[in-house]
């Protein structure tokens, strides 16, 4: 009796990243970090977003799941700039993915694409009483003033 000959699937990268897929890639973002904070900040970042990928319905990684994401850190009412660290992390982690062969390098691309979170008030449209300046660069209590000129008068 002849056995038929199995055909090899082709090799395609998961879009579907599992908890061991997702360890291996956060070890190699840190290990790529030289420093230790920005190891311990990537570190919680990528545990928060693991956290939450787990526990949501197998989704795939990609753009719009790092976008209901940011919804979801946004919802938390966190600061703009951490906000950023933790969509820094993400991007990082679905680079070090595509680096690895585990995600698609398209995927990862379009994860890059996803926009961070907006400062609150841009510092243009501060008003004159919401602007500090240090006291050692002054020598009054008195905030200084700029002209156009690039001389400073004091009120």
């Amino acid at each position: 009796m002849k056995r038929k000959p199995r055909t090899r699937k082709p090799d395609r990268q998961k879009t579907k990243l599992g908890l061991p897929d997702l360890e291996h890639v956060k070890s190699a973002v840190l290990v790529s970090l030289r420093s230790p904070e920005s190891q311990r900040s990537y570190r919680r970042s990528i545990d928060d977003f693991v956290y939450w990928y787990c526990s949501e319905p197998r989704l795939s990684f990609n753009k719009a799941v790092v976008t209901r994401y940011t919804i979801h850190i946004e919802d938390k009412l966190l600061a703009p700039g951490t906000i950023n660290v933790r969509l820094a992390a993400v991007r990082r982690l679905a680079y070090e993915a595509a680096d690895t062969g585990i995600l698609s390098p398209d995927l990862a691309a379009g994860i890059r694409r996803v926009k961070g979170a907006k400062k609150l008030v841009p510092s243009s449209t501060k008003v004159p009483h919401q602007i500090s300046f240090s006291r050692s660069r002054f020598s009054t209590k008195w905030p200084a003033f700029c002209t156009s000129n690039s001389r400073c008068r004091r009120l």
